[in-house]
C-alpha cells in the first residue's frame, strides 16, 4: 500500500467517525424526547387516577348520607309531633311578649331625665 492509499482511508476513517458521533447524538436527542413525552403521559395517567379514586371516594361518601338522611326522614314521617298544650303555650306567648316590650325600653332613653348610654361591645342602647 501506498502512503497515499492510507491518507485517504485516514480522512474518511475520520468522516465516517464524526457521521457516527453526530448520528448518535441526533439519536440520543430523540430518545430523550421519546422518554420525556412517556414520563409525560404517565405522570397523567397517575394524577387522573388519583382524582378517580378521591372521587368515587366522595361519591360513596355521599350516596352513604343520602341513605341516612331517607331514613331518618322516614322515621320523623312516623312520629307525629304533638302541638304544645294550652299552658306551654301560654307561656310562651308571655315570654315572647316580654322579650318584645325588654327590646322596646332597650332602644328608647330613660323617662327620668338620665341621657342613655351605648355600649361599645354589641351596640345596643342602655339605660
Amino acid at each position: 500500500m501506498n502512503k497515499s492509499t492510507l491518507n485517504i482511508a485516514k480522512d474518511t476513517s475520520k468522516s465516517n467517525h464524526y457521521q457516527e458521533k453526530v448520528a448518535r447524538r441526533i439519536k440520543a436527542k430523540q430518545l430523550a424526547k421519546q422518554k420525556q413525552a412517556y414520563d409525560e403521559a404517565n405522570e397523567d395517567a397517575l394524577i387522573d387516577s388519583y382524582v378517580t379514586k378521591e372521587e368515587d371516594e366522595i361519591t360513596a361518601k355521599a350516596k352513604k348520607n343520602n341513605i341516612k338522611l331517607e331514613l331518618f326522614k322516614q322515621v320523623l314521617q312516623k312520629t307525629q309531633q304533638n302541638k304544645p298544650n294550652l299552658i306551654q303555650q301560654g307561656l310562651n306567648t308571655t315570654y315572647n311578649i316580654r322579650t318584645i316590650v325588654g327590646k322596646a325600653f332597650l332602644i328608647t332613653p330613660s323617662s327620668r331625665g338620665k341621657e342613655s348610654k351605648i355600649c361599645k361591645r354589641n351596640s345596643r342602647m342602655y339605660i
